[in-house]
């Protein structure tokens, strides 16, 4: 996870079936975050969850803009 210009490292992370898999709950968890941090009147500052394999190669980066535009584009006129 990317916050502000740190790497955040989850050492155990979660081993999911297939990429897709893997962007849907980055993509759920990004959303979570920010509900929380909204709620809780903090702010956030979460920029991107990266998805990487066993290895620690990165496969994809879901970005906060990305999980987040179709849910604030919805609530917009």
């Amino acid at each position: 996870m990317r916050e502000q210009h740190d790497l955040v490292v989850d050492l155990e992370g979660v081993e999911l079936e297939n990429l897709h898999q893997a962007i849907e709950e980055a993509t759920i968890g990004l959303r979570a975050m920010a509900a929380d941090c909204l709620t809780a009147g903090h702010r956030f500052t979460v920029k991107s969850v990266v998805i990487s394999n066993d290895a620690g190669a990165t496969l994809v980066e879901v970005t906060a803009a990305e999980a987040l535009a179709p849910v604030l584009s919805a609530a917009l006129p």
